[in-house]
């Protein structure tokens, strides 16, 4: 699954988490197996 933290993300948790280039970017954006 997938958790995102803060609103400064624009994309949805799932969308975010889906996009390396946002997750690596943005660490908020993180994975959980």
């Amino acid at each position: 699954g997938c958790k995102g933290f803060g609103k400064a993300c624009k994309y949805g948790a799932d969308e975010c988490c889906k996009n390396l280039v946002c997750s690596k970017k943005h660490k908020w954006c993180k994975y959980t197996l």
